[in-house]
């Protein structure tokens, strides 16, 4: 969606419809193609701690 512009002395009706207009415009996100679970062979709790403990060193600090 791009940019939707109102002005300040612009009729309530018009934005109004400039706003609904955008809106129709937007293509929805079909979230059933995300769903599913992780499937590991290992302890999942083990592989989150080991996820999360590579987030803590320096090397990936900004």
């Amino acid at each position: 969606m791009g940019n939707i512009v109102i002005r300040k002395d612009e009729d309530i009706l018009k934005a109004r419809d400039k706003i609904q207009y955008g809106l129709k415009r937007v293509k929805a996100l079909d979230a059933r193609l995300y769903l599913g679970k992780l499937r590991i062979k290992d302890d999942a709790l083990a592989y989150q701690k080991e996820l999360r403990k590579e987030w803590d060193t320096d090397e990936h600090a900004h």
